[in-house]
């Protein structure tokens, strides 16, 4: 799957979308922590005792679900979708809002393997790379790192401490790097 601006702009809509069906009931940590009012009402059918009625219920409320999913004012996904998802997004710094579930520390991504698309140098000699994905990052420190890596070497992204992120390819040092948008 090819992550690029327009993907991140899924998600990003993903999130206001089904944040703007939520109401905005806010824990300490400031986030919504309740499922979108369009989704709790079919949810809320089950209790319905007369079964006419309650198929009646969900009946209309599956098809608002289905009729927001087609507007896209909905996004569903699964597990391993909002795993890619976040995979796809490692490295941006994003607001701290809950577009992909309530997660946990297992959840997080800490590290990427994927392989060099292209290597080219910003104005300042830094090494900037191009991943298979479309991700693209940028060497951050001064360390020589040698002879540019070829496209199709293997890169491993570890998030370090303080936001840092590390970039290893084959046997060369760790470079410090960051993800940037282009």
């Amino acid at each position: 799957m090819r992550v690029n601006k327009l993907w991140l702009k899924f998600f990003f809509a993903a999130g206001l979308g089904v944040m703007a069906s939520a109401p905005l009931v806010a824990k300490e940590d400031g986030l919504p922590d309740e499922a979108p009012t369009i989704f709790k009402v079919v949810i809320e059918c089950r209790a319905i005792s007369n079964p006419t009625e309650r198929l009646a219920c969900f009946d209309a409320n599956v098809a608002k679900l289905d009729e927001a999913q087609q507007k896209n004012e909905l996004f569903v996904a699964d597990k391993a979708q909002v795993r890619e998802a976040r995979k796809g997004l490692f490295g941006l710094s994003l607001p701290k809002i809950r577009i992909f579930g309530k997660g946990d520390d297992a959840d997080e991504i800490k590290e990427v393997n994927a392989e060099i698309e292209s290597v080219s140098n910003d104005s300042k000699g830094n090494l900037v790379f191009t991943l298979k994905d479309g991700a693209v990052w940028k060497q951050i420190d001064q360390a020589y790192f040698g002879k540019p890596p070829a496209p199709g070497s293997a890169i491993n992204i570890k998030k370090g401490a303080v936001g840092a992120y590390w970039a290893k390819i084959g046997t060369k040092l760790a470079i410090k790097v960051k993800r940037v948008l282009e």
